[in-house]
């Protein structure tokens, strides 16, 4: 379990407090985050979440090691729950995360319903031992997280954005691919999808590969974007480096099949 099941608008706020050098940190993780977030752009409300969680993340892993995630002791557990609670309440008094999170409210209240059975299904995505992080999840991006070894997807989120037309689908993508795509450097899948498009892949970024390599994690990161019909779909995938872009073809037929 890594940092990935932290919430960025729901850390547990009625633990019991950790004292002295627990709380300090708490203080900094805190404090940090609520400088990262300061970057979020306000006016791209579908995106507030989505970047709140990956500042969070980011910076918790830039303090903590990831064993720290995976308690497995009494008293690991106790530490764990008590920092969490800690970094939780601080977060609750950053005014910018208190602006954010009425913006992202106000965006997920005025979000149109988008039907389930369009998402890829939890059959399918237990094949690949992929687990619903029900926390994080949204009306429009349910999150995955899955075994943390070599051979596996380690994070899967699904994300479908409803429009009226087609056209206006398209007229989002065009002006949005930067943040869809978290500035990532374009591929090329090894294989043609065809019945969609638009379709683009991405991995990671310059910078978010000098960060997690500054982490030392052996991850990589990668974003699959078409439109299909008046719908977008955006596949973000948190793999090893060792994980083949031949394995993420059938969620991306499986996306494009379920949108009839």
């Amino acid at each position: 379990m890594k940092a990935s099941l932290l919430v960025f608008f729901g850390l547990f706020l009625n633990l019991s407090s950790a004292q002295g050098v627990m709380d300090s940190l708490a203080r900094v993780i805190s404090n940090d985050i609520c400088s990262c977030v300061e970057e979020i752009d306000t006016n791209n409300r579908s995106q507030i979440n989505e970047k709140g969680i990956q500042c969070t993340n980011y910076v918790i892993l830039t303090h903590l090691d990831t064993s720290f995630f995976n308690p497995k002791s009494n008293e690991e557990k106790v530490e764990y729950t008590n920092l969490m609670g800690r970094i939780g309440i601080y977060m609750n008094e950053c005014e910018r995360i208190t602006l954010l999170k009425k913006l992202a409210e106000e965006k997920k209240n005025t979000t149109p319903v988008i039907p389930r059975e369009i998402f890829i299904d939890k059959e399918f995505l237990e094949i690949f031992e992929l687990k619903i992080d029900k926390e994080l999840s949204s009306s429009n991006m349910l999150v995955y997280n899955g075994p943390q070894n070599k051979e596996r997807i380690q994070r899967f989120t699904d994300i479908r954005l409803l429009f009226q037309t087609s056209g206006e689908a398209v007229q989002y993508y065009n002006e949005n691919l930067n943040d869809l795509s978290e500035n990532g450097k374009e591929i090329q899948l090894p294989v043609v999808v065809r019945g969609v498009y638009h379709l683009k892949a991405f991995e990671e970024s310059d910078k978010k590969r000098f960060e997690l390599d500054e982490m030392k994690l052996n991850a990589k990161q990668y974003s699959i974007i078409f439109v299909k019909k008046n719908i977008l779909v955006k596949l973000f995938f948190g793999t090893p480096k060792e994980y083949g872009t031949m394995n993420l073809i059938p969620f991306i037929e499986k996306a494009r099949d379920l949108i009839r």
